[in-house]
């Protein structure tokens, strides 16, 4: 849960991102922090389509087949967001850049390959392949 329903619910954390301070809610944690803009903003070069809520990831699951691979990345950067989210609330674990959530994202997808044989190769594969090239390269800030 984010921060704002936990407290909703009677479970007093404080409401800021664990990633950039700012209050947390659902949307702010996947799409406007900087941590997941700077995510999409990776899945934007590789698949050149732009994510920016939830509305833009729904619609490519409605043309499954056609966007198979993106899916598949989109479902993992959101997980990947999410469970780095929680190691850092829950298990607390210390934040030490964006790179902590395409490691997960990377496990998530070589795991998600296994039962899904048609990943391999295009996109996921390409993508895959191009976010070890970019975690293997020191941390580096990128004006946009």
């Amino acid at each position: 849960m984010t921060r704002d329903n936990l407290r909703a619910r009677g479970i007093p954390k404080p409401l800021e991102c664990e990633f950039c301070k700012e209050i947390e809610s659902v949307h702010h944690l996947m799409f406007d922090c900087i941590v997941a803009k700077l995510l999409w903003a990776d899945v934007f070069k590789i698949f050149n389509i732009q994510i920016t809520d939830f509305e833009s990831l729904a619609s490519k699951w409605l043309c499954n087949k056609k966007f198979l691979h993106l899916n598949v990345v989109n479902a993992t950067v959101l997980w990947g967001i999410w469970n780095t989210r929680n190691r850092l609330v829950f298990n607390r674990a210390t934040w030490i850049s964006f790179k902590q959530v395409w490691q997960l994202v990377l496990l998530y997808l070589k795991e998600w390959k296994v039962p899904f044989k048609e990943l391999e190769g295009r996109g996921a594969g390409l993508f895959r392949d191009r976010l070890l090239l970019k975690l293997r390269r020191p941390l580096r800030l990128e004006a946009n």
